[in-house]
């Protein structure tokens, strides 16, 4: 696994992930880096923690959501225009309302295998899909783009 080194950096790249299979090469590309660059904030396992909770709380339900009406105006209409652009941007220190924080982290290695467990028991996954926290109700496509284009901002954030 790559060697983790701080960079304060104010430029990020622009990574665009809109599908499981893009999500899933990036995390080979991050296994294979000889060295990883990380921008101030969330280190690696932190973020890929984060990344897993939502992809599993789409499946289970989020611990907290948005007013409705929030959900159904501003978040609809925010992620069709992240769609649109095939990529988002949000507040990357911000945790998922009323998720637990502060739990150990895990190490880098597990994270990894741990979004990549999630992902797949999202693919098999046949119950009803829960409402996004802010976008409100998406299908099993639109969530994949829209765990995609997460984990693709906060990947934008590490240079490997």
């Amino acid at each position: 696994m790559a060697e983790l080194i701080f960079a304060d950096r104010s430029i990020r790249r622009q990574l665009q992930l809109r599908s499981w299979d893009d999500t899933l090469s990036e995390l080979d590309k991050l296994r294979r880096a000889p060295e990883i660059l990380l921008s101030p904030g969330w280190n690696l396992p932190h973020i890929l923690d984060h990344c897993t909770k939502s992809i599993a709380y789409a499946m289970s339900g989020f611990p907290r959501l948005k007013h409705p009406l929030f959900r159904a105006v501003i978040g609809k209409a925010a992620f069709h225009i992240f769609d649109l652009r095939g990529q988002l941007s949000h507040n990357l220190g911000e945790e998922i309302p009323g998720s637990p924080v502060g739990e150990p982290p895990l190490p880098l290695e597990k994270a990894v295998e741990q979004m990549q467990q999630t992902i797949q028991a999202f693919e098999d996954f046949n119950g009803r899909l829960m409402p996004h926290f802010a976008y409100g109700t998406l299908s099993k496509k639109q969530y994949e783009r829209a765990h995609a284009m997460h984990i693709g901002n906060h990947l934008s954030a590490l240079e490997y």
